[in-house]
């Protein structure tokens, strides 16, 4: 019982979620009236109990999936879920156990609380903050797109790509040749990529994209520009013929000589002739180094012949794909022929016991042998 002069009272130190009912009593000098009516009220739904924190999952680029357990008593009417990490806050309804938070920043570390609340008679009610979650990160941005894209033909099989990186978080490049459909990739950071194609081709249209992978999702970036390159002309061996017959043979010498029909798209750095004893000389057998870059016919002068012996030759040329060769051409240097000689005496007549001076000349002799009869 409490004694008051005015006509409200507060009552105080009463249980949560609890019914109560009041009477009034008057009293003066003259004694104290009977009771009022009866006036009853219930007190504020209790506190919910704090909730467990549980697992923080990210869901998107700007939101995150977070799990609880709800802790007796259970008088909430809902759930509200903060970050560490900036403003707002997501909203789980009564007997929730997992809720979502938007409006995050993409490529964020963040923990998160939870705190259950009751709303009773126009007032809310908190429960204590839950401990926090591990770190998660939100989906990475989607990176920039690559720009100022270029291709240019390294060789007859490789077309070189360039780009300038403007993202600062990709885990790498795709990189498109439209007539080939499927990408190829590029490391994260790189600024080049070297693609395979067929010599003489193109021209092969290509571009480029960013992308950035997270939480088992890729995010891609816009387009780069086109570019467009043609790889290098084809090129092959020379095509080159062997001059038929040989000339001007002798004893140790002969002319020979080739014509370069194609350089095979690219330049002879040497041609000339081969020759030996054997079938189908090479350069590692005698050769000259003096034939023409295209064209021809032009001579080989061969030296240093062996007389009376077959003698096998072929045009050569070289470039930068390697040395092709004419067909072989077969010759027999000329013979050593029988030597002569022509003898005279003086006088011609000699007396007994006189003598006689002789003289002679000879051909094709290595020595001479004089003799009487």
């Amino acid at each position: 019982m409490n004694n008051t002069t005015s006509t409200s009272y507060s009552s105080t130190g009463l249980s949560c979620n609890t019914s109560y009912s009041y009477t009034v009593k008057a009293k003066n000098a003259g004694g104290t009236s009977g009771s009022s009516n009866t006036a009853s009220a219930t007190s504020d739904q209790c506190t919910p109990g704090t909730p467990t924190i549980g697992t923080a999952t990210a869901a998107s680029q700007t939101s995150m999936t977070i799990t609880w357990t709800r802790i007796s008593p259970f008088t909430e009417s809902g759930f509200r879920i903060f970050p560490s990490v900036g403003f707002g806050a997501g909203e789980a309804g009564a007997g929730a156990t997992s809720g979502s938070i938007s409006n995050l920043t993409c490529g964020t570390s963040y923990q998160f609380r939870v705190q259950a609340h009751v709303d009773t008679n126009g007032r809310r009610y908190y429960s204590g903050n839950s401990g926090n979650t591990a770190v998660v990160s939100t989906d990475p941005c989607t990176p920039a797109a690559p720009s100022n894209f270029t291709a240019t033909p390294a060789s007859q099989t490789q077309i070189n790509l360039a780009w300038r990186d403007n993202s600062t978080n990709e885990s790498g490049f795709l990189v498109y040749l439209d007539a080939l459909g499927d990408p190829t990739t590029a490391d994260a950071n790189t600024t080049s990529h070297q693609v395979g194609v067929s010599c003489n081709s193109g021209p092969w249209t290509f571009r480029v994209q960013a992308y950035a992978c997270g939480n088992s999702r890729c995010y891609y970036s816009s387009w780069s520009n086109n570019a467009s390159a043609t790889s290098d002309p084809c090129t092959s061996a020379p095509t080159v013929t062997t001059t038929t017959p040989v000339t001007s043979i002798t004893q140790t010498t002969a002319t020979g000589g080739g014509n370069i029909i194609s350089n095979g798209g690219a330049t002879v750095t040497v041609s000339g002739c081969v020759w030996s004893t054997t079938l189908n000389p090479t350069t590692a057998n005698s050769k000259t180094t003096n034939g023409w870059a295209i064209g021809g016919p032009w001579p080989c002068y061969m030296t240093g012949l062996t007389a009376s012996t077959l003698y096998h030759v072929r045009a050569y040329a070289t470039n930068s794909v390697g040395t092709s060769y004419g067909s072989d051409v077969s010759f027999t240097t000329a013979a050593i022929p029988a030597p002569t000689v022509t003898i005279s005496a003086s006088p011609t007549s000699v007396a007994y016991n006189g003598s006689s001076t002789l003289t002679w000349s000879s051909t094709n002799a290595t020595s001479c042998t004089a003799s009487d009869r």
